[in-house]
C-alpha cells in the first residue's frame, strides 16, 4: 500500500502499474472533500491519501480517518480503474450531499458493494444507471440510514448473481 499525508511522509509498497498509475483516494480538510483518481499524479495531490488496492475486505481506511465529508468527487482517469469491490467506500458520512463523477465508477469487476452507502444521511440523490451489477455478490446495507435520498432508480440494476440484500434499505 502507498500511504501519503499532507506533511509529506510516504510509503510505497509496489502498487503502481508500469505507467506509473495507480487507483487513489485524496481527501482534503480545506473542502471536505473525497476524490478518487486514477492516474501518476499521487506525489502532487495535498491532503491525506490511500491507495484503494490492498485495503483490507470492509471499511476502507479513508472511512475512519476522514468522517466529515461533505462531497465526493470521482475524476474521469477513475474510469480506466476496475475496482473489485467498493465495500463501505462512503460508509457513514452523514455530512455527505452530493457525489459528482459517478458515471466514471465502472462497476463491471465488482464483487461486494455492501454499506456502500450506509450512513449517507444527508445524500438526497444517487445515479446508478451506469452501474453494472452483474458481477456482484453482495448488496448487503447498501443504502442502510440514507435518509435524505428522495429518488433512487435501481432499474438497471441486474440482481440474478446477488446472493445477499439483508438490510439493503
Amino acid at each position: 500500500r502507498f500511504y501519503a499525508h499532507a506533511d509529506g511522509g510516504s510509503s510505497n509498497t509496489g502498487y503502481f502499474t508500469a505507467s506509473g498509475t495507480v487507483a487513489y483516494v485524496c481527501y482534503t480538510p480545506e473542502n471536505t472533500t473525497l476524490a478518487f483518481y486514477y492516474d501518476n499524479k499521487i506525489g502532487s495531490r495535498p491532503g491525506g491519501i490511500y491507495t484503494i488496492e490492498g485495503h483490507e475486505p470492509g471499511i476502507p481506511m479513508w472511512h475512519w480517518d476522514y468522517p466529515y465529508v461533505t462531497k465526493a468527487v470521482i475524476d474521469p482517469s477513475f474510469a480506466n480503474y476496475r475496482p473489485t469491490s467498493t465495500n463501505g467506500w462512503f460508509y457513514d458520512m452523514p455530512y455527505l450531499k452530493s457525489i459528482t463523477g459517478i458515471q466514471y465508477l465502472n462497476t463491471i469487476e465488482v464483487t461486494d458493494m455492501s454499506d456502500m452507502f450506509d450512513g449517507c444521511s444527508s445524500l438526497p440523490s444517487i445515479d446508478l444507471s451506469g452501474f453494472n451489477t452483474a458481477n456482484v455478490d453482495r448488496m448487503f446495507g447498501m443504502f442502510e440510514n440514507c435518509h435524505s435520498l428522495t429518488r433512487l432508480d435501481l432499474g438497471t440494476f441486474n440482481t440474478a448473481n446477488v446472493n445477499t440484500m439483508t438490510r439493503m434499505f
